[in-house]
């Protein structure tokens, strides 16, 4: 488990850093780029393409991250998800809290997420 835990980890981080190999691209780090997968999880669809799949498990790695570390953050970082919260509902949380704030969706997707996260479920 904590192998796989640590696979994820620099998985991700790889992901995230990476920087995009062509100026017309997108940043790989911006909500844009993860909330569909997002919503693929959170509709939770029969997944019809390889690519809906892909960008549902994407999303699912990048959220498990970000919940794995929500109650070892600092400050306003920190949030405390309720016992018995899984990733699809994190991820309903996050693409709620997109939705609303559509005109944030080049920022980076993980600082979204804590934020949504923080603002669902703080802690006491």
């Amino acid at each position: 488990m904590m192998i796989w835990s640590v696979r994820l980890v620099l998985a991700l981080a790889l992901c995230v850093s990476l920087p995009p190999s062509a100026p017309a691209q997108q940043d790989r780090r911006s909500a844009n780029m993860l909330v569909t997968g997002c919503q693929y999880l959170v509709d939770d669809p029969v997944a019809v393409t390889q690519s809906q799949m892909e960008a549902a498990d994407v999303c699912a790695s990048a959220v498990a991250t970000i919940l794995n570390y929500g109650r070892d953050l600092q400050g306003n970082m920190a949030f405390c998800p309720p016992r018995g919260s899984d990733v699809s509902d994190a991820a309903r949380v996050i693409v709620g809290f997109m939705k609303a704030h559509a005109n944030r969706m080049n920022e980076r997707f993980d600082l979204l997420s804590y934020g949504a996260l923080r603002q669902a479920w703080p802690c006491h």
